[in-house]
């Protein structure tokens, strides 16, 4: 094959590869419900069917990543190069065909410490930066992502069945409009509306790098720089492999069971051949019996004739009565053989072997029967002579 051939064959197949595993991929979509006056629902399935959510969630080891889009007035010392929101609340509520989750963890990458309105007492919240208008950043997916500011994400999305609803929920915090600190002026929310759109990996961290909106924070702002999305992914990367190796280890148990199962196979087929061994002794023992009915048979014929030769000569009855004894000596010990063969089966026949040779008592004893008949029939021929 020619070589060049053969290099640009695998080129073109490895990047057909490529493009198919981009294509399967759940890239970053624009949501179209809104965060209005501060609060609001966003349906999530309005833009991403189930199915699609739940191979999202696979991709991202149980992350939801969620890009903002801050609109807000440039009042107070928030300007258009520098805007922020505090979030008080955040909730993902996920109904499946197995029941109801609900996911209340969620992060920034900044908090600032805060007081929501009417309350004396500060807290750390987590926030978002924006500006005003469009930034430089081009997305890795279709979406356009450069009108984004900051990345939302919630951690450890886990649930059963098939995703029937997802809804997210997210109320903005209301800080004081008396004597506010200079944090709590500059996150404030002005009633506006924040867009929101479900965020690949990469796109996430294209967001988060830019650092829009924090990087031109009024100096003397108050905030602190927390987790970052970055690491939340990483993580959760990490935690998809370790989860993959487990099942790998899982597998290998279930091939060691297999194994157990096999030597049990074997136990059993030892034990067949327990049962074959016993049941060749059953053969054994019906052998036996047919050399029995084969002892009986020559007795039965040897009495017969004893009772022909009986009703000759009363002197040879005696003698046959002796030979009667011999023969019942002989039935003994054929019933003994039939006994020992009984016990001896476990199992019906399955076919009868041919009958062994006579024993050579019983062809000694039928020797003796016939040169005793010659004798009384010499005899008689010469009384009648």
């Amino acid at each position: 094959m020619n070589y060049s051939f053969s290099r640009s064959f695998c080129y073109f197949s490895l990047l057909a590869c490529s493009t198919a595993l981009s294509a399967q991929e759940v890239g970053s979509v624009a949501l179209k419900d809104t965060i209005k006056k501060g609060d609001g629902v966003i349906d999530i399935l309005r833009d991403v069917s189930g199915s699609s959510l739940s191979q999202y969630f696979n991709e991202t080891g149980g992350l939801l990543l969620l890009g903002a889009d801050v609109n807000e007035n440039n009042s107070g010392n928030e300007n258009r190069d520098s805007l922020g929101v505090a979030i008080k609340q955040a909730q993902l509520s996920i109904t499946t065909s197995a029941g109801d989750f609900t996911f209340g963890d969620f992060f920034t990458n900044t908090t600032a410490s805060l007081r929501e309105s009417g309350s004396k007492s500060f807290s750390d919240y987590f926030t978002l930066f924006g500006q005003a208008g469009s930034s430089q950043i081009t997305g890795s997916s279709k979406m356009d992502i450069s009108k984004l500011d900051d990345v939302l994400w919630f951690e450890n999305i886990k649930y059963e069945g098939d995703i029937k609803s997802a809804k997210l929920s997210i109320t903005f915090l209301p800080t004081p409009n008396s004597k506010p600190t200079e944090a709590e002026s500059f996150f404030d929310f002005s009633g506006g509306f924040e867009d929101f759109a479900l965020l690949s990996a990469a796109d996430a961290i294209l967001i988060e790098k830019a650092n829009i909106g924090a990087e031109n924070a009024p100096k003397g702002l108050a905030f602190n720089m927390k987790g970052s999305v970055i690491d939340a992914i990483a993580k959760a990367a990490e935690n998809v492999k370790q989860d993959g190796g487990d099942d790998s280890d899982d597998s290998g148990d279930d091939s060691d069971d297999s194994g157990d199962d096999s030597d049990d196979s074997g136990d059993d087929s030892d034990d067949s051949g327990d049962d074959s061994d016993d049941s060749g002794d059953d053969s054994d023992d019906s052998g036996d019996d047919s050399d029995d009915s084969g002892d009986d048979s020559d007795d039965s014929g040897d009495d017969s004739g004893d009772s022909g030769d009986d009703s000759g000569d009363s002197g040879d009855d005696s003698g046959d009565s002796g030979d009667d004894s011999g023969d019942s000596g002989d039935d003994s010990d054929d019933s003994g053989d039939g006994s020992g063969g009984a016990s001896g089966s476990g199992n019906p026949d399955i076919s009868s072997p041919p009958a062994a040779p006579a024993p050579p008592f019983v062809i000694a004893a039928s020797m003796g029967l016939l040169m005793l008949w010659k004798k009384r029939k010499q005899g008689k021929s010469s009384d009648a002579e």
